[in-house]
């Protein structure tokens, strides 16, 4: 709050704020996750968990940026430390991604099987370093290779968006046929449609 009286006035103030903290929802089609003041060293004792949760028929693609995290051996191999959980779903317990900490990256993109993807850091008492930035897609495009499944457009139930290019491919054994079951199929009309 910011009160003057009646006798003397000046030129006053200019301040910035900046919302600090970690972890949320994160609904938007793509958009960047990163250790609380990055690029700048990382607090100890942090526990922060985000959720990418998006519409049906969108998955998550997920990059690593940047990485520099404390490790505590050599190899990575334990993350006995602070460290990065990836998950595929909506908690840290869900199908492991990747458990990252040190500075070796993914050399691969990390890919959801459906529409939520967990992400969660933590660190201890002891060392640092300047933490962690990602980078987060959505997309509806994927190849199939399980014997059975399903194909939902983006957004369904509910109206696809508009101009979206989705292809689905579905790769099957040799010699075996592949049938495909509409349950319900609500599209534009269109002259050009076969």
């Amino acid at each position: 709050m910011f009160k003057s009286d009646s006798l003397i006035s000046y030129r006053g103030f200019i301040a910035y704020y900046h919302l600090l903290g970690c972890g949320g929802t994160l609904r938007a089609p793509s958009g960047f996750i990163q250790s609380l003041y990055y690029p700048h060293p990382y607090h100890h004792n942090a526990s922060c968990a985000w959720l990418i949760s998006l519409p049906a028929g969108n998955f998550i693609s997920l990059s690593v940026r940047d990485l520099n995290i404390e490790n505590g051996n050599s190899d990575n191999s334990t993350c006995m430390h602070d460290y990065l959980l990836i998950t595929d779903g909506r908690s840290s317990s869900d199908t492991q991604l990747a458990k990252l900490c040190g500075s070796n990256r993914p050399n691969r993109v990390l890919t959801s099987t459906g529409t939520y993807m967990h992400v969660s850091f933590v660190s201890d008492g002891s060392g640092n370093g300047r933490g962690f930035k990602l980078h987060y897609t959505s997309g509806c495009s994927r190849g199939y290779r399980y014997s059975s499944g399903r194909l939902i457009s983006p957004n369904y139930p509910t109206n696809y968006p508009n101009n979206r290019s989705c292809n689905y491919t579905i790769h099957g054994r040799h010699g075996y046929a592949i049938k495909l079951i509409f349950n319900d199929f609500m599209i534009q009309s269109s002259a050009n449609c076969r």
